[in-house]
């Protein structure tokens, strides 16, 4: 195993940092009251409302994966590149719900677009980051 440059270090711990990130704000998620969602526009507390099951799943299963993953990179396991990959797959079917099932940017405008592309990027850019930890092996 060749020993991976400071920079992978560095990427892969910033990109831990974001995937913690996302846990916490799928756990608010989770415990937001309904008192909080009464509190929210009429328009965003349908779109709660509406939120397929399956939706909230691949979610949770996105930011799990994704920070496992990044762990995985930190301590040098190949285990890391199927889980970053799962993690892609869970954002596909999270933003289907998002985009197609509810249409959230008739609710929300563009900004949940760009936001989720800006999360699709990050989370493509850690698989090429395991794909070529894995070719230098890098990651074992």
């Amino acid at each position: 195993m060749n020993t991976p440059p400071k920079w992978f270090y560095i990427v892969a711990s910033i990109a831990l940092i974001w995937n913690i990130i996302g846990l916490l704000a799928v756990a608010m998620n989770f415990m937001l009251t309904p008192e909080q969602i009464a509190m929210l526009p009429p328009e965003q507390q349908d779109l709660m409302k509406s939120t397929p099951m399956w939706s909230t799943a691949a979610s949770s299963i996105a930011v799990i994966t994704g920070t496992l993953g990044c762990i995985g990179l930190l301590i040098k396991k190949s285990f890391a590149k199927p889980l970053l990959l799962i993690s892609i797959v869970a954002l596909i079917v999270q933003d289907i719900a998002l985009f197609i099932v509810q249409n959230a940017t008739a609710v929300l405008g563009i900004t949940p677009l760009i936001m989720q592309s800006f999360v699709m990027l990050i989370a493509i850019g850690l698989f090429v980051l395991s794909s070529k930890a894995k070719q230098n092996l890098w990651i074992n």
